[in-house]
C-alpha cells in the first residue's frame, strides 16, 4: 500500500462523541475493501518474512493422513457406542410401560 492510501484510511475524528451518544458504526463497502486489502498485505508480508527466516509455518502435507487409532480399536469403540445406545433406548421403553425390575433384567441381557 502507498502512503496516499493510508492517509485516506487514517483520519482524525471531526469531534469527540459525548458520553451516552451513539454512533452509527455500519461499515461501507469501500471501508470493508480497505480492511481486506490491509489484512491481505499483512499476511503476504508475514509469509515472506517467515520464508526468509526459514521458519516452518505451513501444515505438513500428510497432516490429516495419519490415523491415531487402529481400525480394530475403532470397531471396539463403535460396538460399545451401539451397546450404550441400545441400553438408552431400552431404558426409555422401560420407563414408559414396564416395571423397573423388567427394564433392569432387559439391560443386563444386552
Amino acid at each position: 500500500m502507498e502512503e496516499d492510501d493510508l492517509e485516506d484510511v487514517v483520519s482524525e475524528p471531526e469531534s469527540e462523541p459525548e458520553y451516552g451518544e451513539e454512533e452509527d458504526v455500519k461499515l461501507t463497502k469501500p471501508s470493508k475493501n480497505i480492511f481486506y486489502t490491509q489484512a491481505l498485505e499483512g499476511a503476504r508480508r508475514a509469509f515472506e518474512k517467515l520464508q526468509s527466516m526459514g521458519l516452518p509455518f505451513l501444515r505438513l502435507e500428510d497432516y490429516y493422513a495419519k490415523m491415531v487409532k487402529l481400525d480394530s480399536h475403532m470397531e471396539k469403540v463403535k460396538g460399545h457406542l451401539l451397546i450404550e445406545k441400545k441400553i438408552e433406548e431400552a431404558g426409555r421403553e422401560g420407563r414408559l410401560g414396564r416395571p423397573r425390575s423388567c427394564s433392569r433384567r432387559f439391560r443386563l441381557r444386552i
